[in-house]
């Protein structure tokens, strides 16, 4: 059960992130795609665009399980 809460807050937080870019550059975020390995960690990839130099970039957020 505690896979799937932090599945869910790695996935809920990707969405906060891409939806926070979105507002804030409407043109900015080109797509998104979360994978989750069989290790336990969340990657959540961005693919971002600049309009004006119509260059992209690509970066992930890694979430991973740690237990203390």
């Amino acid at each position: 059960m505690k896979w799937c809460s932090m599945i869910v807050v790695a996935m809920v937080v990707g969405l906060v992130i891409s939806q926070g870019l979105a507002q804030e550059r409407p043109n900015l975020v080109m797509s998104h795609q979360t994978s989750i390995a069989e290790s336990g960690y969340t990657q959540i990839d961005f693919t971002l665009r600049d309009i004006p130099e119509q260059a992209m970039l690509s970066f992930g957020v890694r979430f991973e399980p740690r237990f203390v």
